[in-house]
């Protein structure tokens, strides 16, 4: 029996899923130049095409989650965007206001990378 804690995407739309993660992720040394700050929605069902639901990276950022069921675990997403819960909070903006794009979600950006470089000061 797993102890991994799962985030269920049940009865979302997994293209406004992986927008609204990569809209949130802190853009990494590997983000590819010029890239949009947003992921459009056919880009993300490319995506999600391509790798049958795995997303490893995205334009360089770090995602993480296996978007082929109906829960995520949050694990390495959490890891990559130095902010514990930040899976939970994304999905949670996103079922309660609908739009990968809201500044709820696109703000936790700006939240994780604040979080990195408070941890990299100390």
């Amino acid at each position: 029996m797993s102890t991994t804690r799962r985030i269920s995407i049940a009865g979302l739309d997994k293209v406004p899923v992986l927008r609204a993660l990569y809209n949130a992720a802190i853009p990494t040394v590997l983000t590819m130049p010029n890239a949009p700050i947003l992921l459009t929605a056919e880009e993300a069902k490319a995506h999600i095409a391509i790798n049958d639901g795995h997303i490893d990276f995205v334009r360089g950022r770090l995602i993480g989650v296996d978007l082929s069921g109906d829960d995520i675990d949050p694990i390495l997403y959490d890891k990559y965007n130095d902010l514990p819960g930040s899976a939970d909070s994304v999905i949670n903006a996103l079922r309660a206001i609908g739009d990968p794009e809201c500044s709820q979600i696109t703000s936790l950006q700006v939240l994780a990378a604040a979080n990195r470089v408070a941890v990299q000061v100390r």
